[in-house]
């Protein structure tokens, strides 16, 4: 009885104790709680500001790829004032890692580099305080480094009144995506060969810059590094011999597939709005000086010229460019069993660019394969059909690279200097093309055949053999007549086309020839007869590659961010 009034005793001071150890513990975990409650919202706050920094880094980024194309004024030297205090920051973190970064940040310090500080662009300024990915504070900002014309340090900055400053450090890399290709063919039917030395009858080679996409095997001759005959990427089903050190990616899209896209996607570039011109009709109908008065055109109009089939004894169509920027058209005839103009007609000179879809065959040049037509103006020209270039076609600007003649007539006319005679030659004409690429602007030739072929005609009856073209030449197929600009389909007239060829009309055995290609080749195919014994040498320069602002696609690339 009297233990378990004791035990009964016990109970109350007991409970009393526990209660009061239980309140001192939860005293103690709330106060920790609240340290490691307001540890926790610090680190959020760290992060958010860190978060920040690297959002300014790209928005900088934005702003500086926008910039570029104007005249943006970079300052000789460092003088960005909180520099030092950025470079301490960075360089005690991390240990180790904050000494290597140190070294490599201080490297920014110097006369030799160029600095922008973008917080003094009121317009950068006001997308910081209004963009909700930056934090709401008034410190904050970014400055950029140029080291050259390519690479780029970014470095922005985050503060606040309660936390230290929080920076991040950027390095970008300007990119040039070649928008166009050198070559775009389901198949290449040439050995290609690595530049060997030579006499100008013996010498022979293959280069490309720019960038490659065969869907059919690319086969280099023995002893030729591809490496040498490539100065682009490479994507190709297969390369033989294979070669140690050489790199090149596989076509991921059908040819089919790749060049029915090509082609669509050129349809529906072309102005929805046309103008047609019937060149059979008598001249009081349509003038034979076509004036933009005669006919009004616009870079959003598409020009339709079409022929007679009854009244034509031809059924092509003859294209001329002018160095003045015209362009003639001619029909054509046959007397003393030779073709010969009939009627032509001259559309003068536009200061846009020229739109114009022929719905026949056509033959471009005069048939001299020794000469040149001269091209001064921009000219997109489709055709529902065949097309055979007869001459070389060469801008303007640049005829005098391509000339080796001493009289003002020869400068103009012919095309007959062999450029590509040594690995070297070729490397300064693309050198020179790069340097003279802002004498080129406003000027460029895009020919495409739809349904059709197009041939290069070539000729070594004179002392050099030298074919030039400027311009992008693509031939994609269409099958049974099915011409994309209209509703007809004549299945008894099969159109397959999709090939670019080199024909030879004439040859000296023991004379070498050089084909130039600036700008780029599209097609299904590109073969020729005899091509290999007779084409010494091939070169392909992009438009891109070679200069013309217009072509190229300008962006960055990161190769790294760090936030500390």
């Amino acid at each position: 009885m009297l233990a378990n009034t004791n035990r009964k005793g016990f109970v109350l001071p007991f409970t009393l104790m526990m209660l009061g150890f239980t309140s001192i513990m939860l005293i103690a975990f709330g106060s920790q709680i609240g340290r490691l409650g307001s540890r926790l919202n610090s680190y959020e706050r760290v992060s958010e500001i860190q978060l920040s920094t690297r959002n300014i880094i790209e928005i900088a980024a934005a702003y500086l790829v926008d910039s570029l194309e104007e005249s943006v004024t970079f300052t000789s030297g460092n003088d960005w004032e909180d520099f030092d205090e950025f470079l301490e920051f960075a360089s005690t973190r991390g240990g180790m890692e904050g000494t290597y970064w140190a070294t490599v940040l201080r490297t920014l310090d110097s006369d030799d580099i160029e600095y922008w500080n973008l917080s003094n662009e009121a317009d950068f300024v006001s997308h910081l305080n209004t963009d909700p990915s930056v934090f709401d504070t008034q410190d904050k900002g970014a400055v950029i480094y140029r080291h050259d014309k390519d690479t780029y340090s970014l470095i922005s900055w985050t503060g606040t009144e309660n936390t230290a400053r929080r920076y991040s450090y950027g390095l970008f890399i300007r990119q040039y995506k070649l928008e166009n290709p050198a070559l775009e063919l389901g198949s290449f039917e040439r050995v290609l060969n690595q530049y060997r030395s030579g006499d100008e009858t013996t010498l022979w080679g293959d280069v490309v810059f720019g960038d490659v996409i065969i869907f059919d095997t690319i086969t280099i001759a023995d002893l030729s590094d591809p490496r040498k005959i490539f100065l682009g990427t490479v994507s190709a089903s297969e390369v033989i011999p294979a070669f140690e050190g050489f790199d090149f990616t596989k076509p991921s899209t059908p040819v089919a597939d790749y060049f029915e896209g090509l082609k669509n996607e050129h349809i529906d570039s072309l102005p929805s709005t046309t103008v047609e011109i019937n060149l059979s009709s008598d001249d009081r109908v349509l003038p034979l000086v076509l004036d933009s008065y005669a006919l009004p055109l616009d870079d959003e109009t598409l020009l339709v010229v079409r022929i007679d089939p009854s009244v034509e004894s031809v059924h092509k169509i003859r294209v001329e460019f002018e160095e003045d920027g015209d362009l003639v058209l001619s029909t054509l005839e046959v007397k003393n069993k030779k073709i010969e103009v009939k009627t032509s007609r001259r559309i003068t000179g536009r200061d846009h660019k020229l739109f114009v879809r022929f719905d026949s065959d056509i033959l471009v040049g005069d048939g001299d394969a020794k000469k040149m037509d001269l091209i001064n103006g921009e000219y997109s020209i489709t055709v529902v059909g065949d097309i055979d270039v007869t001459k070389s076609l060469v801008y303007e600007p640049l005829k005098s690279l391509f000339n080796d003649g001493n009289s003002e007539n020869a400068q103009t006319d012919v095309s007959n200097k062999p450029l590509g005679q040594t690995e070297v030659n070729v490397s300064e004409v693309n050198s020179t093309l790069i340097g003279e690429s802002s004498l080129i602007e406003g000027i460029s030739l895009e020919l495409i055949s739809i349904g059709g072929d197009i041939n290069f005609f070539k000729e070594t009856t004179s002392s050099h053999g030298v074919g030039v073209m400027h311009g992008d030449f693509k031939a994609f197929s269409n099958v049974n007549d099915d011409n994309p600009f209209d509703d007809y389909d004549d299945p008894l007239i099969p159109l397959t086309g999709g090939s670019i060829g080199l024909v030879v009309e004439s040859e000296i055995p023991a004379k070498g020839s050089e084909f130039w290609v600036y700008g780029s080749l599209v097609g299904e195919s590109f073969s020729s007869e005899d091509l290999s014994d007779f084409l010494k040498r091939f070169i392909a320069i992009s438009r891109s590659e070679g200069g013309g602002s217009s072509a190229v696609s300008k962006g960055f690339s990161v190769v790294g961010i760090r936030s500390w």
